[in-house]
């Protein structure tokens, strides 16, 4: 079982801070990774990364270049992170449902409204850690909490967006495997 991060609480205000500390690091030129920024209409910011089997036999999120510590990697979207209503959940097919259940995750716990958001990138088959390479910030954004090498998988802590999380599943809370010193 896989479920995805980010933060529950995005409001408007906070995305649009987001995009203006992007444009920031755009002007100031800082940034050394290999980086999409589309900013006229609601971009998404994309950092190489690889789909691929994780050590448990799923599929996991991968780099795909290296990823200084503190590095930019994920911003919430409106576009690609979608909402749905307990009503919109309860009109889709089973498999659809099924695909929820999986991959999303409440969009805020501060208001128990039954609202999950579920993120169409590739960002949704970041896999939990008890000892996570990335975190979250208060503004929507997921950076890297050390170097992260190529070839190394992304992963979360997803108690810190969901501690209603059930992690009865996971095989090991380890640190990430082949993860370098850094």
């Amino acid at each position: 079982m896989q479920r995805s991060k980010k933060n529950r609480d995005c409001d408007g205000d906070t995305i649009k801070q987001s995009y203006q500390f992007l444009q920031e690091i755009a002007r100031l030129t800082l940034v050394s990774l290999l980086v999409l920024v589309t900013l006229g209409d609601m971009s998404v910011l994309i950092v190489e990364t690889i789909l691929k089997p994780d050590q448990f036999g799923g599929i996991g999120l991968f780099a795909a270049t290296l990823l200084p510590k503190g590095a930019l990697i994920w911003i919430h979207n409106p576009l690609v992170d979608i909402a749905v209503t307990p009503e919109q959940y309860e009109s889709l097919p089973r498999t659809f449902q099924a695909l929820l259940d999986k991959h999303a995750y409440p969009r805020d716990l501060d208001v128990d409204d039954g609202v999950l958001e579920y993120n169409a990138d590739n960002a949704r088959f970041m896999n939990h850690s008890s000892q996570p390479n990335t975190y979250q910030d208060d503004h929507c954004r997921i950076f890297t909490a050390r170097d992260v090498q190529p070839g190394e998988e992304l992963t979360c802590d997803y108690l810190s967006f969901d501690p209603r999380c059930d992690l009865s599943w996971v095989k090991v809370l380890s640190p990430n495997v082949g993860a370098g010193a850094g």
